[in-house]
């Protein structure tokens, strides 16, 4: 298994220390503490949401030095269309700065097409996105934020069909140790 491996996080919002010890539980269990576990930190403005990466030890993170990574993770929570909530409960939803178009599940917003045709010129020609958290692979219309990623990275992207316990270590450790191994168990599925 390669060692480029992206793990994203919230710092904001509710749920974030979970986030966070499963992000270094999965960091240990599976990618043998090789993986880089980067915290997002959102600041909104009247027209934008920005978006800073800074990595778990407190130094900037920049996606600029990242090539052929073979797996990008999101840890968080998420509903359907949304993609990655970076800050749950705080009640803006432009903290879903990377979801869909409003009343469109399976087109990304501007900004989730920037972010993660972004994120998959920096990784490896097979690597793959996984998105924990609940409901991004679920169907709505027969569109899913899942499958928005694929088609605009071209990469395999794996995420749930349903709710999924994104801050229990266990559940998420088990999921994710089937997927580098090339299986997807449900509710993860591979799009």
């Amino acid at each position: 298994m390669s060692e480029s491996v992206v793990i994203i996080v919230p710092s904001q919002g509710k749920s974030v220390r979970a986030f966070e010890d499963v992000a270094k539980k999965l960091n240990k269990t599976v990618y043998g503490s090789r993986a880089t576990i980067v915290k997002t930190t959102v600041t909104l403005s009247e027209s934008s949401a920005d978006v800073a990466f800074t990595k778990i030890n407190g130094n900037r993170f920049l996606w600029d030095t990242e090539h052929d990574l073979s797996s990008v993770l999101t840890i968080s929570h998420s509903f359907i269309c949304d993609g990655p909530n970076l800050a749950y409960g705080a009640g803006n939803e432009r903290y879903q700065t990377w979801g869909s178009e409003s009343g469109n599940c399976g087109v990304l917003s501007a900004d989730g097409r920037a972010f993660w045709e972004m994120v998959s010129r920096r990784m490896s020609l097979d690597g793959k996105i996984i998105l924990v958290g609940c409901l991004m692979g679920y169907e709505d219309g027969g569109a899913n934020y899942a499958n928005a990623v694929s088609t605009a990275t071209g990469k395999r992207v794996y995420a749930s069909t349903n709710l999924f316990a994104a801050g229990n270590a266990d559940v998420v450790i088990r999921h994710i140790r089937s997927i580098e191994k090339g299986k997807a168990i449900s509710p993860m599925k591979r799009f």
